[in-house]
């Protein structure tokens, strides 16, 4: 799991800062390294001082480890739904259940409540 942190300041007085938190290659990996709990609360410390903080997956979530295969794909989407994602993008293996279970599982995916979407 990798988290990253991006922060943009038009100048130091100011301090209208824009954190970027976000995972990648997770592949259901939820407690390795720093764990969804362990970014979930650096993410929710970030909400509680700082207005514009958003959390985003750069895919591969789905698949891995014994959580991805007993549950095809479900428990991780329920855990992301939990940790409120921003946005989610899909990686190459989140089509290895198919499309059909993809299509299933983005069912699932609850978008955060004031989440900008552009079409």
């Amino acid at each position: 799991m990798s988290v990253m942190l991006f922060s943009c300041a038009r100048k130091k007085e100011e301090r209208d800062d824009i954190y970027i938190f976000f995972t990648s290659d997770v592949h259901c990996g939820v407690e390795e390294n720093l764990g969804f709990a362990g970014v979930k609360a650096i993410v929710d410390d970030a909400k509680a001082e700082h207005p514009y903080v958003s959390l985003v997956d750069c895919g591969d979530f789905l698949q891995g480890g014994a959580m991805g295969s007993l549950t095809k794909g479900k428990l991780i989407i329920d855990l992301m739904n939990a940790m409120n994602y921003d946005l989610v993008t899909y990686g190459n293996h989140e089509f290895d259940y198919g499309m059909e279970r993809l299509d299933d599982l983005s069912e699932k995916y609850t978008e955060p409540e004031g989440r900008i979407t552009v079409e």
